[in-house]
């Protein structure tokens, strides 16, 4: 595990190094990254990211949006729920892998309950039953990990299509995928393409969970750019604070919720 831990460290001090390098030449551009109690992302790449922030909501306006529209007129609110139950349930192996590195033995235990509990007594996760008996779900994934392991931020990146993330978290995003056990079954048989729709259905969960959030924020806000990274900052920093309190449960703030049932 250290060897993994300095491998990564390396790897986001290679990619931050131009970004630090920039900062010293811009910093009489843009005092408010250095003004004193300034809680932020460091975007050095503000300019580039604004424009696939441009191309993202192109594609959600004309594409993400009309099918979600589409999604919702056509499956009920508890079929959705059902499909975004197995989704997550799906997830739990890495999510559990998450907590091991992030040594919490405590949300392990739950992780690993919840999903036996709901894959063998769920049919399948469809249902969350452990959640009625009150162990709630904890979202965990590798930017975290690297956050407990006192890996900083790095600087803040808009992804064509998945959306902003720092360059810790972006880089955590990829390690979640490469250490899903699923994903590595099905690509080590004759079955792949059941990754692939596996991923794409994941991908489409995400966007129907935050569209209702997108379009508010488009909507009432100034700036939709600065808006968007104040909030995923927050949140993100909600979320590595819950850890360190043991207090997870691993809901973003704005992300809509369903009843369970």
């Amino acid at each position: 595990m250290k060897t993994l831990k300095i491998s990564l460290i390396a790897l986001l001090l290679a990619f931050s190094a131009p970004a630090f390098a920039q900062e010293d030449s811009t910093a009489s551009n843009d005092d408010s990254y250095y003004e004193e109690g300034y809680a932020g992302y460091y975007d050095p790449l503000e300019g580039v990211n604004r424009q696939i922030l441009k191309f993202n909501n192109v594609m959600d306006k004309y594409v993400f949006y009309p099918l979600i529209d589409g999604y919702r007129f056509i499956v009920p609110s508890q079929g959705r729920k059902v499909i975004s139950n197995f989704l997550r349930n799906l997830k739990s192996p890495v999510d559990l892998a998450n907590q091991i590195l992030q040594g919490d033995w405590d949300g392990m235990k739950n992780t690993a309950f919840r999903f036996t509990v709901n894959t063998f007594a769920g049919f399948g996760g469809t249902l969350d039953v452990a959640a009625w008996e009150g162990y709630e779900h904890e979202s965990e994934d590798f930017g975290q990990t690297m956050a407990v392991w006192g890996i900083g931020d790095g600087p803040y990146l808009v992804i064509p299509f998945l959306g902003p993330a720092s360059m810790r978290d972006g880089l955590g995003y990829g390690v979640d995928g490469l250490m899903n056990p699923i994903n590595h079954y099905y690509n080590n048989t004759d079955e792949r393409h059941i990754a692939y729709k596996l991923t794409a259905a994941s991908f489409f969960e995400m966007k129907n969970q935050l569209s209702d959030f997108e379009k508010s924020q488009k909507k009432n806000s100034f700036d939709y750019y600065s808006a968007l990274r104040s909030v995923i900052y927050q949140n993100r920093q909600s979320e590595i604070a819950d850890y360190k309190k043991h207090k997870s449960n691993g809901t973003s703030r704005f992300v809509p919720q369903y009843e369970e049932y």
